[in-house]
């Protein structure tokens, strides 16, 4: 048994981080492979079956505990300073749009599955939340304008905790009417939100006054929230039922808003911890669908689908934008991405779990119309989104902006530049020093690690379609790039070359096919120092009387071209194995070393 059991767990671990790296690897929505992995090990083979290893209890607390860590992920996220710079839009969405939503959602349960109205309104609540998870490598692949890709971003963000909200309290009624006819409903509601949000909002106190005070070690932040991120979920459900998923949220939520001590770091949750548990979990929760549930999916699910998608979506968008000043475009490319993900799986997965506790009937079918609605909706929105935010001209199809890893004297000057010459550019840099000078040039700079999915959450890509890698470390450079392949392909991924002498191993580039920028001997130690012997960089316009040949004449080996825009506005980087034309009409972009710099051979 202890062996069956090491067995289980070792594969879920396994199949979940596997799933997870099949689509990074090819640039798939992981949720699809997990849910795919998962039934395929469970009632398709009948490799895993989570119930007789480890029991319903401890699956029930496994999935308890995981979903409560990613709902305080989902609250710690949420900062009322950016919803007020997203616009009243934004909240009509989750407001106006979600209720619109969720009623169209309730009435198709009701109709289409002949379900009782309470159980197609909890149904209703859970797939109203449209998860960043999903929305976020979307939007990175489609690359919308700046205004439509906010209120994506930010309603994807704020709907995950209101939705699942909405939805913890639709179930508290739903388990109060089936186990106690009689029991106050409104009453248990109320002590669910009182209790919710007064253990919430007191453990968040109680967290600041410890990191305050330094009583925590910086280096047990992280385990210690853990703690007590499980503890208030435990504690609040033994006190009210149904409250510890307000509760986690609500600390996550006054964790993030408050001033007086900085929390980013504690996001370390969804960079290690969340992948673990939701590769994890949705591997567990797939292996546990019956067979016989999967043979009853049929016409109904894929018809209920179809009215969420063709009727609820572009209702709740229409009710939410009606007095904003979104145009047609917007409201129809609104219409037609809302993909369920991470959120609602786990939270029908908690509820069914419960359901299934009182023998409800609601308990087999919820599941399998989340699940079909989130593999359908993500494979749907996936296809569609990028062909139609083209048709509607809200994503460039061939943006030339920069992005530079790196915002240093080198970054710097020739970001300001290219900004000059109409593009846009945006410098991520973890230095606050480094910030800080970028911004005293008025130059967009971003501070973080591009290696942390938190930082490319909060990057702004509109408008950018290649990145320069320009860090003073080669294999800092080598690996932001690697991270960013499903951003950026790799005839525009560019970076610096290795300042070490050919064939020393220096330039990690090499192994990995990116692009070299300028030359093999202008690497960030011969750019720096150059720059800080006088040498500068500018700018120059061709035409027929002064071609390229006359500004090689007039600057000789000291003007060594860094890249080329083109009169149709192509901006093209030198690169070790491309050197653009150079025709009249172009602009050149260029580094011009001072007299009294000797001009290397």
């Amino acid at each position: 048994m202890k062996e069956a059991t090491g067995i289980a767990l070792a594969s879920i671990f396994l199949l979940g981080i596997g799933a997870q790296w099949l689509a990074w690897r090819f640039r798939a929505p992981a949720i699809l492979l997990l849910l795919v992995v998962g039934l395929i090990a469970g009632p398709a083979t009948g490799f895993l079956n989570p119930d007789e290893v480890f029991g319903r209890e401890l699956i029930l607390s496994i999935v308890s505990f995981s979903v409560a860590v990613i709902m305080f992920e989902g609250g710690l996220s949420l900062k009322f300073k950016d919803i007020k710079e997203v616009g009243g839009t934004v909240i009509s969405l989750v407001t106006v749009g979600m209720l619109v939503s969720w009623g169209v959602s309730t009435v198709a349960g009701v109709y289409i599955f002949d379900m009782e109205w309470n159980v197609a309104a909890l149904i209703g609540g859970i797939l109203v939340v449209t998860g960043p998870t999903v929305i976020g490598p979307l939007l990175r692949q489609i690359r919308p304008k700046k205004r439509i890709g906010s209120i994506l971003k930010w309603e994807g963000i704020m709907i995950d905790p209101i939705g699942a909200l909405a939805a913890v309290l639709v179930f508290e009624a739903v388990i109060l009417e089936a186990t106690n006819p009689r029991a106050e409903i409104f009453n248990a509601i109320m002590l669910t939100l009182g209790a919710g949000l007064a253990i919430g909002l007191v453990c968040a106190a109680l967290m600041v006054v410890f990191i305050r005070r330094f009583w925590i070690p910086e280096f047990l932040h992280s385990p210690f929230m853990l703690m007590v991120v499980i503890g208030t979920f435990a504690l609040s459900n033994q006190i009210q039922s149904e409250s510890g998923l307000l509760t986690v949220t609500v600390l996550g939520v006054a964790l993030a808003n408050q001033k007086f001590v900085k929390v980013e770091h504690i996001l370390e949750f969804k960079e290690n911890l969340q992948v673990l548990l939701i590769s994890s979990l949705f591997v567990l929760l797939a292996a546990r669908i019956p067979l016989e549930t999967l043979t009853k999916v049929g016409s109904a699910h894929v018809l209920f689908l179809l009215v969420l998608i063709v009727i609820g979506r572009p209702l709740s968008i229409l009710a939410s934008t009606l007095f904003s000043n979104t145009n047609w475009k917007e409201r129809a490319f609104l219409a037609m991405l809302a993909p369920r993900a991470i959120v609602a799986a786990a939270v029908a997965s908690i509820f069914a779990l419960e359901l299934e506790e009182i023998h409800h009937p609601a308990a087999e079918t919820l599941v399998p119309i989340v699940f079909f609605v989130i593999v359908g909706s993500v494979l749907i929105y996936g296809l569609s989104a990028t062909p139609l935010a083209r048709k509607l001209g809200l994503a460039d199809q061939n943006p030339q902006g920069v992005l530079f890893i790196g915002a240093n004297t080198v970054s710097m000057a020739l970001a300001k530049l290219i900004k000059e010459k109409g593009f846009r550019v945006v410098l991520v840099d973890t230095n606050w020093n480094n910030v800080r000078s970028a911004r005293a040039q008025e130059l967009p700079v971003l501070q973080g690690n591009i290696l942390t999915e938190r930082t490319m959450e909060e990057l702004d890509l509109e408008g950018i379609g290649k990145v320069f890698a320009m860090t003073p470390n080669s294999e800092i450079n080598t690996l932001s790039l690697i991270h960013l392949t499903h951003v950026f392909t790799r005839e525009r991924a560019y970076q610096l070359p290795g300042d070490g002498k050919a064939g020393t191993g220096t330039d990690a580039s090499s192994s990995f096919q990116h692009r070299t920028l300028f030359s093999k001997d202008l690497g960030f130690q011969g750019l720096s120092q150059l720059i800080s012997q006088g040498a500068s960089i500018k700018s120059t316009k061709l035409s027929k009387e002064f071609d390229s040949d006359k500004f090689k004449a007039e600057n000789g080996e000291r003007a060594k071209v860094l890249a080329v825009i083109s009169e149709s506005g192509l901006f093209e980087p030198v690169t070790t194995d491309y050197k653009p034309k150079m025709k009249a009409g172009a602009s050149l972009i260029y580094l011009l070393l001072p007299e009294e710099v000797p001009v290397q051979e």
